[in-house]
């Protein structure tokens, strides 16, 4: 038995040592979400809400890092999707895109990781 462990360790455990989890948090608060990542796939498994985006799959980075604000928006709205988290560290581009915060509304920033909440356009 582990002695000394508990809910408080683990989370100091996981601010510290995992990617993004302080914004991954804020998002697990949040019921009903359906979020986009970019940049946390090392990181899925600490999501409690439904999540898309990764190298391989139907929301796979490449369909959605070159577009336009606008594009990316009217793509994650017709998959439903209500939250993006980017790592801006890995992809600083797609935050810096003109027009972008028409079409998101930051709602969470931990160093180079923010979460944006879909503004409906």
């Amino acid at each position: 038995m582990l002695t000394g462990f508990n809910e408080k360790k683990k989370n100091e455990i996981l601010f510290n040592e995992i990617t993004g989890y302080r914004s991954i948090d804020f998002l697990n608060k949040i019921n009903d979400s359906y979020v986009y990542q970019m940049g946390f796939e090392d990181s899925i498994f600490y999501f409690k809400n439904p999540i898309l985006g990764e190298v391989f799959e139907p929301g796979r980075y490449h369909d959605f890092r070159s577009i336009s604000s606008e594009a990316l928006s009217k793509k994650f709205s017709k998959l439903g999707i209500t939250h993006f988290i980017i790592n801006t560290d890995r992809f600083p581009f797609v935050t810096s895109r003109e027009n972008f915060l028409k079409y998101f509304q930051l709602i969470h920033k931990d160093k180079s990781n923010e979460v944006y909440i879909l503004l409906n356009k």
